[in-house]
This record gives C-alpha cells, sequence and structure tokens, in this order.
C-alpha cells in the first residue's frame, strides 16, 4: 500500500509515516509501497508512545468539568495530607530535623568511644615488646568501644 493509504491504515499522517521511514522505524520496499503487516510490527516495536501530560481537562470539556477536576486534585492532596498527619501523630513518621539530630548525636557519641581507645591502651600497647600481642590489645579495645556504644544505644522497647 502506499504512503498515504498506510497513513490511514495506521490512523495517522502521511507526514508521520513519511518520518517513521526516514527514522527507519518501518521499511518500505523497493518498489516504494508498504507491506502492512510487516511495517505494523515495526512501528509497534520501534515506536515509543508519546508521553501525556497528567490530568489535562480539554478545552471542550467546558469550566463545569474543569472545576469538577480541580475538586477532584483538591480532594486527593487533601486525603495524602490527611494521612501524613496520621502517620506523625501515631509515631510511624518523624521529621527529618528529628531524625538528623539523633543521627549526629549518635555519631558524635560514636567519635567519643572510639577517641578514648588511645588513652586506655596507649601504656600497654607501648610496654609491650611483641607486635601480635600489641594488636591483640588494640583489637580487644577497639572491641570494647564497639560493643560498650552498641549497649549504650541499642532501641529500648
Amino acid at each position: 500500500m502506499g504512503i498515504r493509504e498506510y497513513g490511514r491504515h495506521r490512523g495517522v499522517s502521511h507526514v508521520a509515516v513519511l518520518k517513521a521511514i526516514r527514522t527507519d522505524r518501518i521499511r518500505q520496499r523497493p518498489d516504494g509501497l508498504i507491506d502492512s503487516e510487516g511495517a505494523d510490527r515495526d512501528w509497534d516495536s520501534n515506536t515509543h508512545p508519546a508521553p501525556r501530560a497528567p490530568n489535562v481537562v480539554p478545552n471542550s470539556a467546558g469550566p463545569a468539568a474543569g472545576f469538577a477536576k480541580a475538586r477532584t486534585v483538591r480532594a486527593h492532596y487533601e486525603a495524602l495530607l490527611a494521612k501524613l498527619d496520621f502517620e506523625q501523630r501515631s509515631g510511624e513518621l518523624v521529621s527529618a530535623d528529628e531524625v538528623k539530630v539523633a543521627a549526629f548525636r549518635l555519631a558524635r557519641t560514636f567519635k567519643e568511644h572510639m577517641l578514648r581507645i588511645p588513652d586506655r591502651v596507649a601504656a600497654q600497647v607501648a610496654a609491650e615488646g611483641d607486635e601480635r600481642r600489641a594488636h591483640m590489645l588494640l583489637d580487644s579495645a577497639i572491641r570494647a568501644a564497639l560493643s560498650e556504644f552498641a549497649d549504650s544505644n541499642a532501641p529500648t522497647a
């Protein structure tokens, strides 16, 4: 079939068909005609659907339809806000600022635990002549500090 005929078959303009041929989304036969079955398969597999604008009200719907749509959108957002308020009041949701403050305090406590290690083991490590024994002392001190930190910051039920 010809380009215009194939356009009518697809429900598109002949310009769209020409563009599809030019961009190799469909092929013409050597005689210039289009095999509709093969072109339909190629068109479907090589063409991405055009993105649609969300919640667009056609002009022909009139102001009443636009108002109804706006009211529906408003009700939807009010429901979302009510859900967020409920989750926050029930404790399922906390503010990002509270989380940041808690994370900062936790990191500061961790840092303090780790920085106390040298004060506790420096003399012992210095007195050791054996590298393995010094390593074991450091390893033990680090593990003790981490356990102390974990125990002091364990969640309470």
